[in-house]
């Protein structure tokens, strides 16, 4: 008898290209989005800077060009533990950009981003920020209004690696690579 595999992510939207522009610093992604963007912070320490965030597994550099798509558990399937998203990311050969990648999206592409849903972008475990009770965490962005309970607008706030990424409610972001 032939089981039925399960899927565990469908596609919540495609975004497009995103292109890293030309005057990016990898080492300021989070002062530079902080400083072009305007919106609240849920919880997240006063002390955040560039240097807590490690940099990524595939640190940007200016011209590098991505297709970009959202991807959200299925009900079907339930949560998914950050292994299990890391799975994912791999079989979809997604660069691994971290918090950085989660930046420019915002930057460039937050009108395409579905409303009412919480967004990352994932990296290796040993890249992730470190609170200061060395909960590793992940980066998350609010994009509210919609059906949500979010309220209209963007946020930050943590995401600890141990809780599950709920359907509906969070979306992972995949970057493919475009090489010429």
């Amino acid at each position: 008898m032939a089981t039925r595999s399960r899927r565990v992510f469908e596609k919540l939207a495609d975004l497009g290209t995103l292109v890293v522009p030309t005057d990016y610093k990898p080492a300021n992604w989070f002062t530079d989005l902080c400083m072009r963007v305007d919106f609240p912070y849920y919880g997240l320490p006063a002390d955040l800077s560039d240097d807590s965030f490690r940099l990524p597994t595939r640190t940007f550099s200016p011209g590098d060009r991505f297709e970009v798509e959202a991807w959200t558990p299925t009900e079907e399937y339930g949560g998914v533990a950050y292994d299990g998203c890391m799975t994912f990311l791999r079989g979809k050969k997604s660069a691994l950009v971290g918090a950085q990648g989660l930046a420019l999206v915002l930057e460039q592409m937050s009108d395409e981003l579905p409303k009412g849903m919480l967004y990352t972008s994932l990296d290796v475990r040993s890249r992730l920020y470190e609170d200061d009770d060395r909960v590793i965490c992940t980066l998350l962005v609010i994009v509210g209004g919609g059906e949500s309970t979010f309220a209209e607008g963007l946020g930050l706030q943590l995401h600890a690696y141990e809780e599950f990424f709920r359907p509906g409610v969070h979306a992972i972001l995949v970057f493919k690579e475009i090489v010429d």
